[in-house]
């Protein structure tokens, strides 16, 4: 998509390829989306624009489908899934929830909840009556993530401590409660779990 003759909105650079990494580390996935970070009015209705920004290592990789950052160890680009062939599996980053892993892409900022934008997540979420419909935004970058609650409910505690709109970073393993009682973990896991793989479905 042309981007020509445009700035970033948060950086105040000349804006790259969109969709494409900017050089404010932010991984812009379309013009609207840009437009909507300039101009919150442009938004749409219960629709929230990311404000988890990822970290992108200098050893980054670009995907060759849509240029969007490949981190060390992914085997799928965590923007638009596509496999990255040739590169060597390191240790896949999974939600586990009640013994269930699911592999949670690197550099996607991804909200759990019943309502996720992502069937994975919806059917992992169902029935959890104490978690909202968007309940907590999460990045995975290298061996951190990032986490911001977005307006759940019932609340978020990341490592026994309560998580605002202001997104933290912590080291894996982290200890996730939503709500009064739902616990899991993001953590490396190995093949021998076998964690159910990102689809970006």
């Amino acid at each position: 998509m042309a981007s020509d003759n445009l700035m970033c909105p948060l950086g105040g650079e000349p804006l790259g390829p969109v969709p494409g990494l900017c050089g404010c580390g932010r991984f812009w996935t379309s013009l609207a989306e840009v437009d909507a970070e300039r101009r919150p009015e442009l938004r749409s209705p219960g629709v929230e624009v990311s404000s988890v920004v990822a970290t992108t290592p200098p050893d980054a990789d670009g995907c060759p489908q849509c240029g969007g950052p490949i981190l060390p160890g992914a085997t799928r680009c965590g923007f638009c899934g596509q496999e990255q062939r040739d590169r060597p599996a390191g240790p896949k980053v999974c939600l586990v929830v009640d013994g269930h892993a699911l592999e949670l892409p690197q550099g996607l900022s991804v909200v759990l909840g019943r309502e996720s934008d992502y069937r994975q997540v919806r059917e992992l979420f169902a029935g959890c009556n104490g978690v909202s419909r968007r309940h907590i935004e999460v990045l995975v970058s290298g061996a951190e993530v990032r986490f911001r609650d977005v307006g759940s409910r019932n609340g978020t505690c990341v490592d026994g401590c309560e998580l605002g709109s202001e997104a933290v970073s912590q080291p894996l393993p982290v200890h996730l409660r939503l709500g009064m009682s739902l616990e899991m973990e993001i953590r490396s896991v190995s093949a021998d779990e076998n964690p159910r793989q990102w689809t970006g479905e």
